[in-house]
């Protein structure tokens, strides 16, 4: 078995740092990553949530599945809130969103707003 020497090991380990973004919020291979303190705050322990599309505004709301005003007024699908304890995020796989409104999968930082009162996470695209 061949293992490289540290030098080396230590380039590696830096390049996968750099491949995730910087940001609370980003885009990466179709998921939504949120940041643990933001999921926190506005998702508690709910593993569901419901998000819904605007293309009028291109803006993603998103808020927990236990928001029934929301459900009712926007017509929103339902997502599994996936943990990823090993980035310190949560992940929203967004496949059906960016292909039925046909934006850009391409990854990276996404520009946000939080209503703490509302509970909702607001994304622009």
């Amino acid at each position: 078995m061949f293992i490289p020497p540290k030098k080396y090991l230590d380039k590696l380990a830096e390049e996968k740092s750099q491949d995730l973004p910087k940001g609370k919020i980003f885009l990466k291979n179709s998921h939504l990553h949120i940041s643990m303190e933001i999921a926190d705050m506005l998702f508690d322990t709910a593993h569901h949530v419901y998000i819904s599309y605007k293309p009028d505004v291109q803006r993603l709301f998103i808020v927990p599945n236990t928001d029934e005003v929301f459900r009712k007024l926007h017509e929103p699908s339902q997502q599994m809130l996936k943990d990823l304890p090993q980035n310190n995020h949560k992940s929203i796989a967004l496949h059906e969103i960016l292909i039925d409104n046909d934006l850009s999968d391409e990854n990276r930082d996404l520009e946000y707003e939080i209503r703490e009162k509302k509970q909702m996470l607001v994304i622009q695209f």
